[in-house]
């Protein structure tokens, strides 16, 4: 039975996301030509997966998610440190090597949209999701 706190939190929580399509769609239809698809990808590919500084604001969102940080496994390979067990704090250096190779393989995509939706990417997620959506 689902209550407010389980359409909030976990497995259950998940939305279609449409972000992808939407980027996509607006890259192609009013793209310059200039600019490749992957050259607009990758500079975030390289932040997650080299790294990047947790800023004031972000350390003050972990700790008001917290709770919701610890009750779940995923999140907590994001946002705690493995090196100190604890939410990472203004200065130090988080990173996404995960969500960054999933960033790669869209970049180089010729069809990222059919690769999320229908692809390699949706079977890991349908699977991830049928595996935790308890």
């Amino acid at each position: 039975m689902m209550t407010k706190t389980t359409l909030k939190k976990g497995y259950k929580s998940i939305a279609t996301p449409g972000e992808i399509h939407g980027f996509w769609t607006l890259f192609k239809r009013y793209g310059s030509g200039k600019v490749a698809w992957q050259d607009l990808i990758f500079p975030t590919v390289k932040l997650l997966k080299d790294g990047y500084p947790v800023t004031k604001l972000m350390e003050k969102n972990l700790i008001i998610i917290k709770d919701v940080i610890e009750e779940e496994p995923t999140m907590k390979t994001f946002f705690v440190n493995r090196a100190t067990g604890l939410l990472y704090k203004e200065g130090e250096i988080i990173k996404n090597p995960e969500l960054a190779e999933t960033l790669r393989k869209l970049a180089v995509s010729t069809d990222p949209v059919k690769l999320f939706y229908n692809g390699e990417i949706a079977q890991e997620m349908a699977a991830e999701i049928f595996a935790n959506g308890k």
